[in-house]
């Protein structure tokens, strides 16, 4: 019977250990606490793979640090794509104010001009 260190010690035993303080990390660097006990234990379990472990240890970070970039990088797309159709409807409304003004101004012109043909003499009354 293997005792309770030469269990530990297999590779497979070590890589599950590893791969437990890896998500365990994930879910503390969320809420940042415990972070010395975690470089602890991160230090031991790399400890017990060597280069190897440390460049697994590396490439895991990566993975979840790529994932959550990737997360960021698909909200800001959905919100870019959010407001691109806002502001189109926003865009629709001031062009669609705009011909209204135009048309009020021009009816306005027309009735001043109107009015400028219709009573000329108060016109020159209202200058003096």
């Amino acid at each position: 019977m293997s005792s309770e260190g030469e269990a530990s010690s297999h590779p497979k035993a070590i890589a599950c250990r590893l791969v437990a303080v890896v998500r365990l990390g994930a879910a503390r660097s969320e809420n940042r606490e415990g972070d010395s006990v975690l470089e602890a234990e991160m230090a031991a379990v790399i400890t017990q793979f060597g280069v190897a472990g440390l460049i697994g240890w590396m490439w895991m970070t990566e993975r979840r640090a790529s994932v959550q970039r990737e997360k960021q990088i698909s909200e800001l797309h959905d919100r870019i794509l959010r407001e691109r159709t806002e502001l189109d409807v926003l865009v629709t409304a001031l062009k669609e104010n705009t011909r209204a003004l135009t048309a009020l101004e021009t009816g306005q012109r027309g009735l001043v001009a109107l009015l400028g043909r219709v009573l000329p003499g108060r016109r020159e009354q209202a200058e003096a």
